[in-house]
């Protein structure tokens, strides 16, 4: 689809969202966006996609990724994520982030519904 795997470029997580449900997509500033946010959106049954910067700190997100949004946890300020690439065996790459740690280095939050 759109021209395999090497014509999207690293590919697009609104591109992504938007090919899988057929429905329009919006993005945010990360910064703009609190665990209040993130909690809306889900409970309103959107996909949540964290899109990380091209650089980030050191022991933080994968650079130039995408995250999604499993659950938010707002009392605790922290968001559980599912890093996609290749766990580690019996692993499954899902872990809880404090909000406030892991907003540095998300550009963008990418969501949409499902239905």
């Amino acid at each position: 689809m759109h021209g395999g795997y090497p014509a999207i470029a690293f590919g697009s997580a609104a591109a992504a969202l938007r090919t899988l449900t057929g429905l329009p997509v919006s993005r945010r500033a990360a910064r703009a966006t609190s665990v209040v946010d993130l909690t809306a959106l889900l409970d309103r049954g959107e996909v949540v996609v964290l899109i990380t910067r091209t650089r980030t700190r050191p022991g933080g997100l994968v650079a130039a990724h995408a995250y999604p949004v499993l659950a938010v946890d707002a009392a605790r300020g922290r968001v559980l994520l599912r890093n996609p690439w290749d766990p580690a065996p019996g692993e499954d790459n899902v872990r809880w982030y404090a909000w406030s740690q892991v907003v540095t280095d998300v550009h963008a939050v990418v969501h949409g519904s499902t239905r």
